[in-house]
């Protein structure tokens, strides 16, 4: 009795087989299989272009195909035919519902190395891939249909992301014989974020300029970091002291204006750059950089007395100041041996620049300039140590000139 109850659930699972096949074999007196995908999915015998409609389908006869049909749902929804489930559907009178056709899983879009639309999903058990794509707020498209199951990629080799301007929006869905799962979510991709700088190539010393930074693509909102770099900084004070003012050749964070879109800057002969750093709101960074030329001319500074009953010197110098101490007016001279660009500048001992006495072309002679101690904006400075540097660059294209001297205003 033991042995017999161990053995019952096989007698029960056979008969019920026996049961259903007999049924099926009632309308399929030729003996044809019924169950068309007892190892795999179903195939799908026409091509995706035709009417719908299928018939001949896993090589049955077409009034077997509501078995095809359900197999092919079963397989899709379960990887696999389960005969107690698949039982409704094929004996006569069966309603419930067949399972639904699953959504592709995993579905997402990202940028290939050559800027095109990449979308991936998870392979399952459905006979084609419908893809949409809608370009901004137009209309749905389809653009492709994949009859191969096992394919889980697909590149949109139409659309070039690195044209600015646009929102590309994609989603998909999977057909077993003409029946379709519900879409996916709607995945979007944007165009390649890109900016440029619009703003002054030229500046007359001292001229403010204002750049702007113009960004395109990617998405919104954008973050803005300004910096900017010298494009020939001082010379460095002898005995290992740091530079009078921003060395050349090195980024300058220009922090106070972060997060704008706009940032403004003077110009400092021979010229400098500015860069921007733009990133969008899903984290991606471009860098614009803009080289700015300064030239003479515009606003100019105190200058150059001009002594020309002096012979033309036969070098470059520049001469201690007098008197040293001073208060309040002391005057720094120099001679210059061929017609130069020449550049004047006091400076504190942090390397600071006070005020410029002198930008402009000069021919050869011998000059002098007065300075009352007070700054670019006319402040008279407190008493303390102030370095002069003179920078005398020949039309000629020879080597420049460079000196400085220290001088101490007394209060």
């Amino acid at each position: 009795m033991k042995n017999f109850l161990k053995l019952l659930p096989v007698f029960i699972i056979v008969g019920l087989y026996g049961i259903v096949s007999g049924q099926i074999k009632e309308s399929n007196p030729s003996g044809t299989k019924a169950f068309c995908c007892n190892n795999n999915m179903p195939g799908y015998d026409r091509q995706p272009t035709e009417p719908s409609g299928v018939s001949g389908c896993c090589d049955e006869p077409p009034e077997l195909y509501t078995t095809c049909l359900v197999c092919a749902r079963f397989w899709s929804a379960y990887g696999k035919c389960d005969l107690f489930k698949i039982c409704p559907y094929l004996l006569e009178g069966g309603s419930d519902p067949l399972p639904p056709i699953p959504v592709p899983s995993n579905f997402n879009v990202t940028e290939t190395s050559d800027h095109h639309p990449k979308l991936g999903w998870n392979s399952y058990h459905v006979h084609w891939y419908d893809i949409y794509r809608k370009i901004d707020s137009g209309n749905w498209q389809r653009v492709q249909r994949i009859t191969n199951r096992e394919t889980e990629s697909w590149i949109d080799t139409n659309i070039d992301l690195t044209q600015p301007g646009h929102t590309y929006y994609y989603k998909m869905q999977g057909s077993v014989y003409d029946d379709y799962s519900n879409f996916t979510a709607v995945k979007p991709i944007h165009t390649t974020l890109t900016a440029t700088m619009s703003g002054p190539a030229y500046l007359d010393p001292y001229e403010v300029g204002t750049f702007t930074a113009n960004p395109s693509g990617g998405v919104s909102p954008y973050d803005y970091t300004w910096y900017r770099m010298e494009g020939g900084g001082p010379e460095p004070l002898s005995g290992g002291v740091e530079p009078l003012g921003p060395p050349s050749g090195v980024w300058i964070h220009l922090s106070q204006f972060d997060g704008s879109k706009t940032a403004t800057s003077s110009g400092v002969y021979p010229g400098f750059k500015m860069r921007v750093d733009v990133e969008d709101h899903e984290g991606y960074v471009v860098t614009v950089e803009k080289t700015v030329s300064v030239g003479i001319g515009g606003l100019k500074k105190q200058l150059a007395k001009e002594n020309s009953d002096r012979p033309t010197p036969a070098e470059f110098a520049l001469f201690p100041n007098y008197p040293n101490p001073f208060n309040p007016t002391t005057e720094i001279t120099y001679s210059i041996a061929e017609e130069s660009r020449v550049v004047l500048s006091v400076y504190n001992v942090l390397g600071e620049k006070i005020t410029s006495l002198v930008n402009d072309f000069q021919p050869a002679g011998r000059y002098s300039v007065f300075w009352d101690g007070k700054d670019e904006n006319g402040k008279s400075l407190s008493g303390g140590v102030y370095i002069y540097r003179i920078e005398a660059v020949p039309i000629s294209g020879k080597k420049p000139f460079t000196a400085i001297g220290k001088m101490v205003l007394m209060k």
